[in-house]
């Protein structure tokens, strides 16, 4: 009896160890000492099994380009891993099949992508999102099977698929990219009109006809990006099963008014926006639209006069592209949303001191000349005005910064007085406006990369303080990469670190138009 409980404990023994070895070649990481990520493979077997414990540590991660290029033919991942990174399996050309186990709930970008060989591939319960390009290329797959746990699916996830003429889609999408399945066998195969993925409608193929109207199906739940961003969309009935409408959705069409079931929970960037975008884009577009409804039973959004806010309407969330005129905002809206005056055809509007926040794109492309922010706001957020036809606009001494790509484009602004609350210009934010002439407060600590690129007209420049070199972009008035003048402002930056390399030198810097060369005043 002893000599058996002895070989047992043994075969135990032997059986743990051969659960933890560790496959020649294969290298990883100890993470804040409680999991493991395989970083890289160099070995040379063609078939891997990746263990589930390392070093009495679970293996949870599997790095960007661990197995990238590599000749492996199978590979067992255990269910212990949870993040499959980017391009980790990229271009394994000889592996033919894999099974990603229930424990994972991300496939990011690129990770299976270009693996020709693969033609069968299992997804576990818990994955939640398949990132862009993932499946990219794999010319050898037939099939496919999206789990209901799959709530994103992300740009050409799919893509170049050659063979892939069967595809399962699972009920839990609410965000899916347009392009998620294209050049694939499938899509070719589905007839022109709405095409849907699952229960999601992913897109309108084929030319759209003018004055289209188009009633989704009734347990449609997902309303996909960019996917009917269309002139020709004149009418839509969205049924009471949809629970997401995604960014662009809706944006540039035709539409007069939308209604808004109580079963919607989610919209996205702007989804009813004047500003079109598409998969390859975005252009002004003027539309129509001049109301948007919201069932008074939605428990996330309402609508006043056809304008949508959040259910408690502290954020505005969409004005009505079509609308003309001025418009004053309630002195309950605390945040102007995201994109919510993209390419609108308003003049004129007033802020109330109750707004706090402008959010991205918020005027994007908007026809407003003029604008007034009130001190009550403290930050303009990235692309706020970008490609609007602002002229002229008032700063308070309460914004901080200045976001990326905020007065992008705006040609026809020539200039702005920045006041001394702000500390960081940040990238692209003037990136080809009309800037004539500028004054940079002694606040400013940083200006980023490309900050005020493409500004042609730009000849004056004032610094009231000095900058320390490491926030002041290299590229903040050229391309560090050009030579030439497109878009380049010039040596400016070299001017201003000329005679103290650590802070530069304050006062004022002019340029004859067209000329590359700055000179101190």
């Amino acid at each position: 009896m002893k000599k058996i409980f002895l070989l047992l404990s043994l075969l135990g023994i032997a059986g743990l160890c051969f659960a933890q070895t560790v496959p020649d070649g294969l290298e990883f990481r100890i993470v804040n000492g409680s999991s493991v990520w395989i970083t890289k493979y160099k070995g040379n077997a063609t078939s891997v099994v990746i263990p589930d414990r390392i070093q009495g540590l679970p293996v949870t991660f599997i790095d960007s380009d661990a197995f990238k290029s590599t000749s492996i033919t199978s590979v067992t991942i255990p269910n212990s891993v949870t993040t499959i990174w980017e391009w980790a399996f990229r271009y394994c050309k000889s592996l033919t099949s894999v099974t990603i186990p229930d424990s994972v709930t991300t496939i990011a970008a690129y990770a299976f992508s270009d693996c020709t060989s693969l033609a069968s591939v299992t997804i576990g319960n818990s994955v939640t999102s398949i990132g862009s390009a993932a499946f990219r290329g794999c010319t050898s797959l037939t099939s496919i099977t999206i789990p209901d746990s799959v709530t994103s699916i992300d740009v050409y996830a799919f893509e170049g698929c050659t063979r892939l003429t069967s595809v399962t889609i699972g009920s839990g999408i609410t965000d899916i990219h347009p392009d998620a399945f294209e050049n694939t066998p499938w899509l070719n195969r589905q007839p022109n009109g709405v095409v849907y993925a699952g229960k999601a409608a992913l897109r309108y193929k084929g030319n759209m006809p003018a004055n289209t109207r188009i009633t989704f199906l009734d347990g449609t739940k997902a309303i996909a990006k960019y996917a009917f961003s269309n002139p020709n969309l004149t009418s839509v009935t969205i049924p009471n099963s949809v629970t997401s409408i995604g960014d662009g959705a809706f944006s540039g069409t035709g539409l007069t008014s939308v209604t808004i079931p109580n079963s919607v929970t989610s919209i996205g960037y702007g989804a009813f926006s004047g500003t079109r975008f598409t998969t390859s884009g975005y252009w002004t577009s003027p539309t129509a639209l001049t109301a948007i409804n919201v069932d008074a039973d939605n428990s996330a959004y309402t609508s006043v006069d056809g304008i949508l806010y959040n259910k408690n309407k502290s954020v505005l969330i969409a004005y009505p592209s079509g609308r003309k005129g001025n418009f004053t905002i309630p002195n309950h809206v605390t945040s102007i949303g995201e994109n919510a005056f993209g390419g609108s055809g308003i003049t004129s509007i007033t802020i109330p001191n109750s707004v706090t926040s402008i959010k991205k794109g918020a005027f994007q492309s908007c026809s407003i000349a003029s604008i007034t922010i009130p001190n009550s706001v403290t930050s303009i957020e990235e692309e706020a005005f970008r490609d609007s036809e602002l002229t002229s606009i008032v700063i308070p001494n309460s914004v901080t910064s200045i976001g990326s790509y905020a007065f992008s484009g705006c040609d026809r602004l020539t200039s702005v007085t920045i006041p001394d609350s702000v500390t960081s210009i940040r990238s692209n934010a003037f990136y080809g406006s009309g800037l004539t002439s500028i004054t940079i407060p002694s606040s400013v600590t940083s200006i980023g990369i490309y900050a005020f690129l493409g500004c042609k007209n730009l000849t004056s420049m004032t610094f009231q303080g000095t900058i320390p070199s490491s926030g002041f972009d290299q590229s903040a008035f050229t391309m560090s990469y050009s030579a030439g003048p497109s878009g380049n402002t010039g040596d400016l930056r070299q001017k201003f670190y000329a005679s103290n390399s650590a802070n530069g030198t304050p006062g004022t810097y002019t340029r004859q138009s067209g000329s590359m060369v700055w000179t101190k005043q």
